[in-house]
């Protein structure tokens, strides 16, 4: 794997954290009502999916479990707001996919210390 590569798994380690840890401790009413979290949330998955973006085909590939293309579809989505930005399904994201986004990563940066 490229050194290049390696600094965007770790980046996107970062924002998957980061966005899972504005919503950890909250329910969904409060996410819902609170702005500056949805925007926190937003921004982090905006920055993860760019990262995505900066990935080798062969990562992508040599990793094909992990949802790349869900990722990168997802930051399009909410970047150009198509049909508008529906905070349930970013509810949703952050916290159905997060925690195994952040699991499946940490596995892989594992796998290549080793």
């Amino acid at each position: 794997m490229i050194d290049s590569d390696i600094k965007q798994l770790n980046k996107i380690l970062y924002y998957a954290k980061r966005a899972f840890g504005f919503v950890e401790n909250i329910d969904k009413d409060k996410f819902k009502s609170n702005e500056d979290t949805q925007w926190l949330s937003v921004f982090a998955l905006i920055q993860l999916g760019e990262c995505v973006t900066n990935l080798s085909e062969h990562t992508i590939k040599e990793y094909s479990q992990i949802p790349w293309r869900k990722m990168k579809g997802f930051r399009n989505q909410i970047v150009h707001a198509y049909d508008g930005l529906d905070m349930n399904l970013v509810w949703d994201t952050l916290n159905d996919d997060m925690p195994n986004l952040i699991e499946s990563i940490s596995n892989v940066l594992s796998s290549l210390e080793q």
